[in-house]
């Protein structure tokens, strides 16, 4: 797991016996704010759960909010698109029991975070 202090674009090439892979997917990280570093402004829990979560996105609605989840391989394996909100229930419950990487975008901050589903 790795987590960039930087915005960018970034991917993993693997090599075993001094032979390279193919580069991976290729992810754009722009600079996000730690939904597990649980302020006042942001909060994701329980984590971890059996797969229902609750996101606390802001005090006030945000206009637009764009749900990303991920697999440990980058894979995007559920979306959600949400208006006019302060917070949000996520069900994740359909998925495999482990980590995944959540991306949330919205129109004025970009957040990101670790769930795990027991």
């Amino acid at each position: 797991m790795y987590t960039p202090l930087q915005a960018g674009n970034y991917y993993v090439i693997v090599t075993l016996n001094n032979c390279p892979s193919y580069k991976s997917n290729s992810i754009d990280f722009a600079t996000f704010i730690n939904l597990n570093e649980q302020t006042s402004e942001t909060n994701l829990f329980p984590n971890p759960s059996g797969g229902r979560f609750t996101l606390f996105i802001s005090e006030k609605p945000v206009q637009q909010a764009i749900l990303q989840v991920f697999n440990l391989h980058g894979k995007l394996v559920f979306t959600e698109n949400y208006l006019q909100i302060k917070s949000a229930d996520i069900d994740l419950s359909a998925l495999p029991k482990g980590v995944y990487i959540i991306k949330v975008i919205t129109d004025e901050k970009n957040y990101f975070g670790k769930v795990c589903l027991e």
